[in-house]
Parts: structure tokens; sequence; C-alpha cells
């Protein structure tokens, strides 16, 4: 397979893309240079190498290649399904972050986020295989969907300056605040760090969770979608040192502790159990609740 182009002005796009994507967010040593992800961006679109690909597309000789956006479902997974194969040749993952990281990238595409991708986690969240790089350990890997990964430093800033706010300053922020987590909930429900916020939020009002119960039950329904079959696998934690997977074991955790203050034990054995077999580094905080939950449980058994 390869994609020609006009001129290299989508290509060099395209590996800067790829710089920016393992230099950012990937665990790459070390890290990757233009020439290394103008390397990796050739290969996936099809050429042997950067300079292939210059000298093919200066020559004219060919028409251009449609870009992802403007074709067929079949044929953008075919595409996605060789630039992550391409891909796997550099980046020491499993086959479907490989391929998570192909849609993410979209090297034959004109716009990452155009409406016409298939298949582009555009609005979804995304928890995939990984072998890290440094250890060779599989683990599992939380991917922000990419609408919310974009806005995170905004509602990063919103969470610093409710933890670092007084009583008081919390009580005159709370309204704003709220307002800024709703218009997330609206246009992006997905968004983990903003879902994470909002729960610890709802923990310190002075009505607890019991009266936020309908809004717990629709966060969990959308959690809910993003854990894939088989997740998570016994002693195979994620890495809570991920800023990504951070947020996610957060919700988890939050989640738990939510149903819990809002006496729905059930529910809270639930996600604090998931939580606990996600992350070692919770167990501290999650052990506690769970056994409060069991003497609880036991306690209502004698009742009857």
């Amino acid at each position: 397979m390869r994609i020609h182009f006009r001129s290299m002005a989508l290509p060099k796009k395209a590996a800067k893309r790829v710089l920016n994507r393992f230099n950012g967010w990937a665990k790459v040593e070390p890290r990757l240079k233009l020439s290394a992800a103008q390397k990796i961006t050739a290969r996936m679109l099809g050429y042997r190498s950067w300079y292939e690909l210059e000298k093919v597309t200066s020559s004219g000789k060919y028409s251009p290649s449609l870009l992802d956006e403007n074709i067929s479902k079949t044929e953008q997974n075919e595409r996605i399904d060789f630039q992550a194969k391409a891909l796997g040749e550099f980046i020491p993952a499993v086959e479907s972050a490989c391929r998570e990281d192909a849609l993410k990238l979209r090297v034959s595409g004109g716009i990452p986020g155009a409406s016409g991708l298939v298949d582009n986690n555009q609005t979804q969240n995304l928890i995939s295989g990984w072998i890290d790089p440094i250890t060779q350990k599989e683990e599992w890997v939380f991917f922000p969907s990419h609408r919310s990964e974009a806005v995170l430093d905004d509602v990063y800033l919103l969470q610093e300056k409710w933890e670092l706010a007084t009583s008081n300053q919390k009580s005159r922020m709370l309204d704003d605040l709220i307002d800024s987590l709703d218009f997330y909930r609206v246009t992006q429900p997905e968004n983990v760090a903003a879902i994470d916020l909002y729960l610890d939020v709802i923990t310190t009002l002075p009505h607890g969770p019991l009266d936020d119960i309908r809004l717990i039950n629709e966060i969990a329904e959308e959690v809910d979608k993003w854990i894939p079959a088989g997740f998570p696998i016994a002693k195979q934690f994620m890495d809570w040192n991920r800023v990504g997977n951070r947020d996610f074991l957060r919700v988890l955790f939050r989640l738990g502790e939510c149903y819990f203050l809002g006496e729905r034990l059930d529910k809270a054995e639930k996600w604090l159990k998931l939580s606990l077999c996600s992350c070692k580094e919770l167990a501290v905080h999650v052990k506690p609740l769970i056994e409060s939950i069991e003497l609880a449980k036991a306690a209502q058994k004698g009742q009857l």
C-alpha cells in the first residue's frame, strides 16, 4: 500500500504528529528525533524512507491519493491496519496499542479529527494493551478521546484551583465550577479529568452523594462503556505514573467512594473491587472501604 501526495505539506504535518505523539505522551527512550519520526511516517505511508517519499512526491508522476476522510470505512480500516503494522516495527507495543496510535496519528488524513473519519476515537476513550519499552512488561493503558485530550490542561487548571482553595473559597467558586463541569458533561461526557473533578466535588458537598445518586449513576454508565472485555487481568496493574491512567484510576475509586457515601453498597463494592484489581497504589484507600461494606452487609443479614 502506498499513499501519494500533491506536495510534502501533509507528510510533514504527519511527521510532526508522530514526533509529538511519542515524545510527549509515550515512554519512548531515547526521545525521537525528527529524522526518526519522518522515517516512521514514510513507512506508514508505504515508502522505504523519507527520501523516497520526497522523490516520488516531487516527481509529479502520480495523482494524489484520496485522504482518509474521503474514502470508505473498509478502505480506512485497511489503511489503519497497514499503518499499525508499520508502526509496530519501530514502537514496542502490542497490536491494539499500535492501531490506537495509527488512529490518532492519521498520517494519510488531512485533518485528524475530520467528520468523515470512522473509528477515530474522537469522542471515545480507549483502554488497550501495551508493552512498556523500558520494562518489557505488558500493561493496560488508558487513552483519552481526541477532543478531551485537547482540553486536559483547562480541566487540570480547574482541578488545581479547587484543590488549593480553602473551604470558604470553595463555597464561593462552587456554582461557577459546577457550571463548567456540566458544560463538559454535555459536550464531552467521556472527559475523564472532568469526571474525576466532578466526583471529588460531590464528595465534599454538605449533602454528599446521597442527593446526587442519579448523576453518579449516569457517570457510572459512561465509565462502563470504556472498560473492555477481559479487564482487569490478575496482577497486571495499570501504571499509576502515567497521567492518563491516573485520571481513570481515580474515577474508579471515586465512583466506589461516592456509592459508599450514598449508601449503595453493592455498587460501591463493584467499583472499589475494580479499582483494587487495577492499581496497587490505591489499595491503602480501597481496602478499608471494602471491609466496611462487608461488615455492613453482615450486619444487614443478621437483622433479617
